[in-house]
């Protein structure tokens, strides 16, 4: 199984909303760090370590486009959240689910979040993007979470 790296396009990728967008980047850097540990064949420990902070970076960055959401009412917010939660839930069962005995596991979990973060961030958040933008959190998001960086762990 062989799964392509993520290249952060702005026309392609971006939402419009800066903060975001910086987390996506990151996201896509902390994706393609587990692909390239996989490729490499690092110990299973140090790739278990950088999954499990990539699924810590998701799902905070999850918190913050909550944040975004109910501050200014999105709209489809309820089936946004559900989405989020689906994702983490899927990433934390394939963390639970990896084993030095079944390094297959662990393939999976990147190909899982690479077309996940395709999907997610082509359709979901272009969407938010959108509304966002139209309602000015573009330029300066009222949230205090837009001041919080995220950056993908590191083993």
């Amino acid at each position: 199984m062989r799964k392509r790296v993520l290249n952060w396009e702005e026309a392609r990728h971006s939402i419009g909303v800066p903060a975001v967008d910086e987390q996506h980047r990151n996201i896509i850097i902390g994706i393609n760090t587990l692909h390239q540990a996989v490729a490499k064949e690092l110990p299973h420990d140090a790739i278990r370590s950088l999954l499990a902070n990539l699924i810590q970076l998701i799902d905070q960055h999850f918190s913050f486009e909550e944040a975004l959401m109910q501050e200014y009412a999105f709209p489809e917010a309820e089936s946004h959240r559900r989405e989020h939660r689906m994702i983490v839930d899927r990433a934390r069962h394939l963390l639970n689910a990896l084993t030095p005995a079944r390094p297959l596991r662990t393939k999976l979990a990147v190909a899982y979040l690479t077309d996940w973060t395709e999907r997610h961030v082509l359709v979901s958040d272009r969407t938010l993007g959108a509304f966002l933008i139209a309602q000015g959190a573009a330029a300066r998001p009222r949230t205090a979470l837009a001041a919080k960086p995220l950056a993908p762990g590191r083993p």
